[in-house]
């Protein structure tokens, strides 16, 4: 789908410079910015940054802030992630970066957009899980109405139950799967009763 700029650098540079004209076209629409934004985000995202926020710019209604959260969240998860030292220095900075961004805004779209982001990337209990959960909560905070924030903090929520259900089962010997097994008896059960 995407060329890649370590094994077809030849072709990665085409490619980027087709991209690039397609952009600087007075007429550029905010998915001609998006897309190029979508090839240029593995081998440069700083680019693709700001093809995204000239996205939203032109269009504040899109989902220009959810994807220019996830292209944030990947950078982040890459930076704090077990590979993290494989990253340049200009990786490195942009993440630091765009960490600093999220955590200064004080907008509720772009903190429960970052916060979905992030869970999505993020390890349960992991450190970009804590960042995801603290900015649902922020969210919360400013707009007590926000749909978007309140549902990915009850995720949370649910998540946490569930996973101290799950710990109390395996601490009394019960299997956290016996819902599951339930489940099957009683789909077995019911398989024999007559149509």
């Amino acid at each position: 789908r995407n060329i890649s700029r370590k094994y077809d650098p030849d072709g990665y540079a085409q490619a980027k410079k087709l991209w690039l004209e397609q952009t600087s076209r007075p007429n550029v629409t905010p998915n001609t910015l998006a897309r190029a934004a979508a090839f240029l985000t593995p081998d440069d995202k700083p680019l693709a940054e700001e093809l995204l926020i000239r996205a939203e710019r032109m269009d504040p209604a899109g989902p220009w802030t959810a994807r220019l959260m996830d292209l944030y969240a990947q950078a982040i998860g890459r930076s704090l992630g077990s590979r993290s030292q494989a990253l340049d220095v200009g990786e490195m900075q942009f993440a630091v970066a765009a960490r600093r961004k999220i955590e200064a805004s004080t907008d509720p779209k772009v903190l429960a957009n970052a916060g979905f982001a992030l869970r999505r990337w993020a390890p349960v209990g992991s450190e970009m899980s804590v960042l995801a959960r603290r900015l649902f909560e922020r969210a919360v905070a400013l707009d007590p109405q926000s749909v978007r924030a309140r549902t990915g903090l009850a995720d949370f929520q649910y998540a946490e139950r569930r996973k101290a259900i799950d710990d109390r089962l395996r601490a009394t010997g019960g299997a956290p799967t016996a819902f599951d097994d339930f489940s099957d008896t009683t789909t077995a059960a019911a398989s024999t009763l007559p149509i």
